[in-house]
């Protein structure tokens, strides 16, 4: 279904959702943890489709984190725990995608108008 479905997915990134949508319906509490929904299949499929182009792991850590609505997450302890789940399924965030997107201010709201 999901060879079929996408474009051209990346085999490592569809075993490491695989894997991530493993942890979460065997132990619903870490979804919990996380503040987020377990991963259907729509969401997987749709996953792929928005990083299918690219082999880098980063564009599946930032697909993932749309797909989680992960930026308005609270920094501490969800956003931290979603982190660690998908660093414990092997997928990490580039080190300027990371720093960059996550802050205490994710609608763009700063204080210095």
């Amino acid at each position: 279904l999901l060879t079929t479905t996408t474009s051209s997915p990346n085999p490592k990134h569809i075993a490491k959702l695989l894997k991530l949508r493993k942890v979460l319906e065997n132990d619903p509490s870490i979804a919990l943890e996380c503040g987020i929904q377990p991963l259907s299949m729509r969401n997987m499929v749709r996953t792929l489709q928005q990083q299918s182009n690219s082999s880098d792991d980063s564009s599946l850590y930032d697909a993932l984190c749309k797909t989680f609505v992960a930026d308005l997450l609270p920094p501490k302890p969800q956003r931290e725990a979603l982190d660690a789940l998908l660093k414990r399924c092997g997928i990490h965030p580039s080190s300027s995608s990371s720093k960059s997107r996550r802050n205490d201010d994710p609608f763009g709201i700063s204080s210095s108008r």
